[in-house]
């Protein structure tokens, strides 16, 4: 009888019998083929001996390289070039063997890639908030977060510079900054004082005082 399929670029996939004896299909879509069987006999559909897939990998890998031009990226793009390199030449020496193996190798640098490129746009975003900090602040809370922040600062760079940083070394360094950077601005709630006229409190960001101990009692929450 005739068997008749539909996959996702289905036609781009061979097909053998059980002893690997290629099988001749009919096309009738990118998405849908059909080929003559024989009762009693087994067929094969490789879906890794084409390069369909590790090709369209190649293209997102090429999106995102569109994507890194800022110089701290710079690291993080050579590494994904360099992958994209080794893709393209295993597609033009048809070497279906490592075309999966390839696959999976462009796939985790992509995501190495995407990484990089949200730890820039964070670290972007922190230098221009650390830069509007008072590093001279009377606060010694606020003076203490800021240095936080500048070491987190200094280790995303050296993440984004490190040639053999990985996913986990992005994403451990965007955590970081982006604790670093809530720590002040959470400091703005705990400068939040409110005066309830008639019931003899002041409530802060961090609690509620009376108001004959509000003195004292805020002074320590200050330092």
């Amino acid at each position: 009888g005739t068997f008749t399929g539909q996959y996702e670029d289905l036609a781009s996939y061979t097909v053998k019998k059980a002893d690997g004896t290629p099988v001749e299909t009919t096309k009738l879509s990118d998405d849908r083929i059909s080929f003559e069987t024989v009762k009693g006999e087994s067929y094969v559909i490789d879906f890794n001996n084409t390069p369909v897939k590790l090709e369209n990998q190649i293209k997102v890998a090429n999106e995102l390289l569109a994507q890194m031009d800022a110089d701290l990226l710079s690291t993080a793009k050579q590494i994904l070039t360099n992958c994209i390199a080794a893709s393209q030449e295993i597609v033009d020496n048809e070497q279906s063997d490592k075309y999966y193996d390839q696959r999976v190798a462009l796939i985790a640098a992509c995501t190495a890639a995407q990484n990089a490129i949200d730890l820039n746009t964070a670290f972007t975003e922190a230098q221009d908030f650390y830069n509007s900090l008072d590093p001279n602040a009377d606060w010694a809370t606020l003076r203490r977060y800021t240095e936080i922040l500048a070491e987190e600062l200094s280790n995303a760079t050296a993440a984004l510079q490190n040639s053999e940083a990985t996913s986990d070394t992005y994403t451990a360094a965007l955590t970081a900054l982006t604790t670093a950077v809530d720590n002040i601005k959470g400091l703005d709630a705990q400068l939040a004082v409110t005066f309830t006229p008639g019931e003899g409190q002041v409530a802060t960001g961090l609690s509620t005082y009376s108001a004959s101990s509000m003195a004292v009692r805020t002074s320590r929450a200050w330092v």
